[in-house]
């Protein structure tokens, strides 16, 4: 997970599904479409590789990919949006924000590109059935992006937070691999590798890292251990329902990872628990998001990674966090812009470009180029399992208060200035009282 605004994000970009396959001409003319993604393998890599292949399918639909930093993206997209200024048609979101983005109008309903193709798309745009298998992608992770019974995005690319761990310092010390542990048993694990190893009498291994930092990163960790011990944020009437047996669970092994965690943890987000990984500093990371854990460029220690589900809790709790991004068409993109993007989006997702995808470093929806195309990357087995168990996010409107909320009373308690109860009773009131506000009750 990257910095984000506070405020909703405000837009998002694409369309992904179903099939475009086969267009010779749009009406006529070339159709041009801007659109705002993010840096990276994951993202702008796997993105422009698919365009060659899109480009000789749909020769007359010219895509331009504007690729800006993560901090760029999320200050650039709410602006542009709110300003309802035309210049992208679209762009890949989170889940969470769907909501927000649907109430203010600045997304396209995706159901008559899912469901009607043939209509939506209309003569002028002549294409075959495409490869769409909208069973190949998780029910759980699709639904996300649906609001009111209408997609609004839909799952080009998937993630969910995993385990990474030193395979070769886990052999060196003897310890078993930590798939499929327990977090009590991780605990342990990370308690024996927390130690001096150079004999000058200072810890410099540690056995835990993962993002404490204030904010969304903190929320997200919590409720990544939370789901494992079957807890639930809130009941069906919005009741908060953190601080409970699930929650002081949490929060106990939130508490006790810290003692084998590097110095200065506390600030750490998705940078920082890499960073500490590619020194050679912490060696097991239960709960992260994995960029730059498997780059060669970045990590010397690429090679040794291990890469599984996180850990266990209860039978039957989830394991996990989901991530991962939709792609969204704006309200303000015209009607043959749409048609354009969405031929986009449906290649991008498709089979035929799963092998050029997935070499670029993308991280396909679809379990079976996941499970196809498990050798070129650690990451796609360990999602493609991950997408089927890890916990969802509340995708609701009033999600962004709610992680400012959480993380700042979890922050508090990790530093001392509150008990851990405290800070659980505390983020149960600050909700209701959100909530409250919201309209809920």
């Amino acid at each position: 997970m990257k910095k984000f605004l506070s405020v909703v994000e405000v837009g998002i970009l694409t369309l992904t599904i179903l099939g475009c396959w086969g267009l010779s001409s749009v009406a006529q003319e070339q159709v041009s479409i801007n659109l705002l993604i993010k840096s990276g393998p994951r993202y702008s890599g796997a993105q422009l590789a698919s365009l060659p292949g899109f480009e000789k399918v749909y020769p007359n639909i010219k895509v331009n990919l504007e690729v800006v930093s993560w901090s760029e993206h999320y200050e650039k997209l709410p602006i542009e949006l709110v300003s309802w200024s035309g210049k992208y048609q679209g762009a890949p979101i989170d889940y969470v924000y769907i909501p927000a983005y649907v109430a203010a109008g600045y997304l396209r309903s995706l159901d008559p590109f899912i469901f009607e193709p043939q209509e939506a798309i209309g003569p002028d745009f002549k294409f075959t059935d495409g490869d769409l298998d909208i069973d190949d992608i998780p029910s759980r992770m699709r639904n996300t992006y649906i609001v009111n019974g209408k997609y609004y995005a839909f799952p080009h690319e998937s993630n969910a937070n995993k385990m990474y761990w030193r395979e070769d310092v886990f052999e060196k010390s003897g310890i078993p691999s930590p798939v499929d542990k327990t977090w009590d048993e991780i605990l342990e694990i990370a308690r024996k590798l927390t130690k001096d190893i150079n004999g000058d009498g200072k810890i410099d291994q540690y056995g835990f890292t993962t993002e404490y930092a204030r904010g969304i990163f903190l929320t997200a960790t919590f409720e990544t251990i939370f789901w494992t011990q079957k807890g639930k944020l809130f009941d069906e009437e919005f009741n908060p329902t953190v601080n409970s047996a699930a929650g002081k669970r949490a929060g106990q092994i939130l508490l006790e990872s810290l003692k084998y965690a590097p110095p200065g943890s506390l600030i750490f987000i998705t940078d920082d628990v890499a960073a500490a990984t590619q020194s050679g500093s912490a060696v097991l990371a239960p709960a992260c998001w994995g960029e730059g854990m498997l780059d060669k460029n970045a990590n010397p220690y690429a090679d040794s990674m291990g890469v599984g589900v996180c850990p266990a809790g209860l039978p039957g709790g989830e394991r996990g966090c989901m991530g991962g991004y939709g792609y969204a068409i704006f309200t303000t993109a015209s009607d043959e812009q749409a048609k354009a993007a969405w031929c986009f989006i449906d290649y991008l997702q498709s089979a035929k470009n799963a092998e050029v995808y997935c070499k670029a470093g993308g991280q396909p929806a679809r379990v079976s180029s996941l499970e196809k195309y498990a050798s070129f990357s650690k990451d796609l087995p360990a999602i493609a399992k991950s997408i089927q168990i890890a916990g969802i996010r509340p995708p609701i409107p009033e999600l962004p208060q709610m992680d400012e909320i959480m993380g700042d009373h979890l922050a508090l308690a990790l530093t001392g200035d509150k008990s851990m109860d405290q800070a659980l009773a505390d983020i149960d009131r600050d909700l209701r009282k959100m909530f409250e506000r919201f309209g809920r009750y």
